[in-house]
């Protein structure tokens, strides 16, 4: 189970479950600390959800790279000249 403590927005870093992170605009309904490092995500990867909906893709951008992302959320690196394949990819098994 994720461990986790909630806090406030000024104290806690944005937290995203799966499913807000295919909501836009992203707004983070949680803010957390205490949280394992691997929970957080780089630019350019590939989240995938493992849980729910399973098989959505995301790729993290700008914003995204700023929350601590759920650990029901798969995370996939990619060689940098890949990842648009690799994702199209993906997406294109969800239809």
């Amino acid at each position: 189970r994720l461990k986790v403590i909630e806090t406030t927005k000024k104290i806690g870093n944005p937290y995203l479950s799966p499913k807000d992170t295919f909501s836009f605009p992203i707004d983070a309904k949680k803010f957390v600390i205490g949280y394992s490092e691997d929970l957080n995500v780089e630019e350019k990867q590939i989240l995938i959800t493992c849980s729910g909906s399973t098989g959505r893709s995301v790729l993290v951008n700008k914003i995204l790279k700023n929350h601590v992302i759920s650990n029901d959320m798969i995370r996939l690196d990619v060689a940098e000249n890949k990842v648009g394949y690799v994702f199209a990819y993906l997406n294109f098994l969800q239809q």
